[in-house]
């Protein structure tokens, strides 16, 4: 339940604990096995009218890393893209002006603004897209995205990250302050987990205002992207009309499992 959740995780803008890390891959894994008895259910979920979506993947994952939600949202009859430019080793100059390059045109081919969903650092890409050209988006829902990490030393992947630093623009490097940071003129979705052992907790949410929301689920970092909990708002969010703000409200049966909303985050 997300009242004990919150006591297991770290502060709000700790570095999560070697604890949460360590059993990242276990949790995982079981999010997966989730997804595979849930897979009836899910097709009951909110349906799509056709209209584009891009999902973009996380830090060092490629399209095969959000295969399984992005065959959930096709299900639903939602037109789904990967982002189709290999693996995400962070913000380089090609990646950037490729994910603006794919959004633009599939703008230019459907002839309305695209919903962007990203996982982990693809949510931060997502939200500078969105916070730049908010005419070609509809919506932008992220899962685990650190848009509010204030150093990037608290995230348990940064070594991993330092690696790439080198094909990195600097000048759209992750930081507080910058475009994905702040609220955005679009509406979004902030999921994330109180037991992430990979990024700090309240680096992926923000105050709720008129256009943006925050949802906390069950679950693990690296297995957010095929959480049944997650699909669920994801899809509850890609389902409404565009211009209707209205709060997620999850299944009465499965209300315990969600925290919507909450106290503004205090840095």
């Amino acid at each position: 339940m997300p009242h004990v959740l919150s006591t297991l995780g770290a502060a709000p803008h700790a570095r999560p604990s070697l604890l949460l890390q360590a059993l990242e891959l276990p949790r995982a894994c079981a999010e997966y096995g989730a997804l595979l008895s849930t897979a009836g259910l899910l097709r009951l979920l909110p349906k799509g009218t056709g209209a584009p979506v891009v999902v973009l993947p996380g830090f060092a994952g490629d399209d095969l890393s959000t295969a399984a939600l992005r065959t959930v949202l096709r299900g639903l009859g939602h037109h789904v893209v990967g982002w189709g430019l290999g693996r995400n080793v962070g913000p380089t100059s090609s990646t950037l002006a490729g994910v603006d390059r794919l959004v633009r045109g599939l703008v230019d081919r459907h002839g309305v603004p695209v919903a962007l969903v990203g996982w982990s650092l693809g949510g931060v890409f997502a939200r500078r897209l969105a916070a730049a050209r908010p005419e070609e988006v509809r919506r932008v829902v992220t899962l685990g995205s650190p848009y509010r990490l204030d150093d990037p030393a608290k995230t348990r992947a940064q070594w991993l990250y330092n690696r790439f630093e080198h094909l990195h623009d600097a000048a759209h490097e992750v930081r507080v302050g910058g475009p994905a940071s702040r609220p955005l003129r679009v509406a979004s979705t902030s999921i994330y987990s109180y037991t992430d052992g990979v990024v700090p907790w309240g680096a992926c949410r923000e105050a709720d205002t008129a256009l943006a929301e925050s949802v906390a689920v069950p679950g693990s970092h690296n297995g957010l992207g095929h959480n049944p909990l997650a699909m669920c708002v994801v899809a509850d969010r890609l389902a409404l009309p565009p211009g209707d703000h209205s709060r997620f409200a999850p299944p009465a049966a499965l209300r315990h499992l969600f925290r919507v909303g909450g106290a503004p985050v205090n840095r």
